[in-house]
């Protein structure tokens, strides 16, 4: 995660986590299978969330996950 150096990157990184527990309850809350990612971006389109913010969020928890996967290869 980036560090956070002035007040508007802070307010940004707020929002986002306000909309990323948002996306989480839609999904609980449409008994979507977390691990089908098809579902879940079906249940996050029809809770209009959009496209754009659905595709940014995607991105953002791919590389996150991805460093994971990385981290744990190298112990």
């Amino acid at each position: 995660m980036t560090t956070i150096v002035n007040a508007t990157g802070a307010v940004r990184t707020s929002l986002v986590s306000i909309i990323k527990r948002q996306m989480i309850d839609t999904i609980i809350e449409s008994n979507v299978e977390p691990s089908n990612f098809d579902d879940v971006l079906s249940a996050l389109r029809k809770a209009n969330f959009g496209e754009p913010a659905i595709a940014a969020l995607a991105a953002e928890v791919a590389q996150a996950a991805q460093e994971e996967i990385g981290a744990g290869q190298a112990k």
